[in-house]
């Protein structure tokens, strides 16, 4: 199911761990005005549309700065949504944890739905890793997501890719590459990110996130058509790889 940004912030006025499943302006009003209690000044809260939209709230609890919250995904199960998340303290692609305490929180917009949300919380490590190409040109027009583990696949790769620049150094003795291929979109609101590298359950999973314009952007995407790709280094591993695509819509 496709999730749609709608806040997220390093410091709230709600200092427990909560998960909510918000349908209503007046909530919506409620949570938001608690969660900025304390500050001069409190901005009104994000528009949503709740004939057809609803929230995922997530409240990390007080934490370091680099204690995080963050919702993973959301599948059907059944008669019910799960909603799949991590809390942690955790660094951004491996960088160093320093500077205020903060409560991390995040809102999610999602279709309205009448079925019960089952909150899921993930037991995983974050892996950190570099991103070394982005780009929304590539030769390769289908849809790919591969693991390279040695310098003559890479090179392989990136002749069949066709970009301007050089290959990416890689130390393939210690590191490997991720690759993920979106393939021919019809216009250019569509990207693709890594969003996170976890291990789980002796596994690594990558989430991708192909990322357009949602229903009530106010957005004019280009007209040319792109083929986006993303790419990024890792430390080297034996672990099996499996990768979770996530529809991520800009509001």
């Amino acid at each position: 199911m496709a999730l749609s940004l709608l806040a997220n912030d390093t410091a709230t006025g709600i200092q427990a761990p909560r998960q909510m499943v918000i349908r209503d302006a007046a909530t919506l009003a409620t949570v938001w005005a608690e969660h900025h209690a304390g500050r001069v000044s409190v901005p009104p809260a994000p528009k949503v549309f709740f004939e057809h939209e609803m929230v995922i709230a997530l409240f990390g609890g007080a934490g370091g700065a680099c204690h995080k919250v963050g919702l993973r995904s959301l599948r059907v199960s059944g008669d019910k949504l799960v909603a799949a998340y991590r809390q942690a303290d955790q660094a951004t692609n491996g960088a160093a944890c320093d500077g205020l305490p903060g409560a991390a929180m995040e809102m999610m917009v999602i279709d309205r739905s009448d079925a019960a949300i089952v909150f899921e919380a993930l037991a995983s490590e974050d892996v950190p890793f570099r991103q070394v190409v982005r780009s929304q040109f590539s030769a390769i027009g289908e849809a790919r997501q591969l693991v390279i583990k040695d310098a003559q696949s890479l090179a392989a790769l990136w002749k069949e890719h066709n970009p301007p620049g050089p290959l990416p150094g890689v130390d393939f003795s210690k590191q490997m590459v991720v690759a993920a291929f979106l393939g021919s979109r019809g216009d250019g609101s569509f990207s693709i990110e890594i969003g996170a590298i976890e291990r789980i359950g002796g596994r690594l999973r990558v989430t991708t996130e192909e990322r357009t314009l949602g229903r009530h952007s106010q957005l004019i995407p280009a007209a040319f058509g792109p083929r986006p790709v993303v790419m990024v280094v890792l430390d080297k591993s034996d672990e099996p790889v499996e990768f979770l695509s996530q529809i991520m819509f800009y509001r």
